[in-house]
């Protein structure tokens, strides 16, 4: 399911109006080196170089700052020990709440969060910011605020959000009848 979320992260690229970066080839460079983090520790650096440099170029930036948190998230997930997991996590928490709170109504955004929160055990808290997400995410796509996303890519997220399991069956009904049926014919 990760490597699901990374491709529609991937190819998600043309959301970014009201941001600073707005070439479309550097957005998906820097998603395709996240999706090499996730998948590779080893590609942990190379996507904080690439960030680093970005947020140099471009300076404060919602996605950058957005994509600055899921840097600390995979930080968590390669991390060893206990305590370093949860610091990263609070860090990639941090980054990305201001990132939310800055652009609210973000696809992208909410979806990094969303999918990052979706492997965080309950326990740990931030429930109340996965239904918040999920929930933004779902009116998001039922409003059509989705115009400038390709359909493959409303698809992956409608299917995501589905495979999730953390949706009503009238949501899911929803989105069958309003999303997927209309963008698969």
């Amino acid at each position: 399911m990760i490597k699901t979320i990374i491709l529609i992260l991937i190819f998600y690229s043309s959301l970014f109006a009201g941001e600073n970066i707005t070439n479309a080839e550097l957005l998906e460079t820097l998603r395709l080196k996240y999706y090499s983090a996730v998948e590779n520790e080893d590609s942990v650096s190379i996507f904080e170089e690439h960030l680093n440099t970005l947020s140099k170029e471009y300076g404060e930036s919602n996605i950058i700052t957005a994509y600055e948190g899921a840097l600390f998230a995979v930080k968590s997930k390669h991390a060893f020990w206990p305590f370093s997991k949860l610091t990263y996590l609070k860090d990639s928490m941090r980054l990305l709440d201001k990132a939310v709170t800055n652009s609210p109504e973000n696809l992208e955004i909410r979806f990094i969060r969303f999918s990052i929160l979706h492997y965080v055990p309950d326990f740990l808290g931030w429930n109340e910011e996965k239904n918040a997400d999920k929930d933004m995410i779902v009116s998001l796509l039922l409003d059509g605020s989705y115009d400038n996303i390709p359909s493959e890519l409303v698809l992956g997220i409608t299917n995501f959000l589905i495979e999730s399991e953390r949706l009503s069956h009238e949501k899911i009904n929803l989105l069958n009848t309003n999303i997927l049926l209309t963008l698969e014919k």
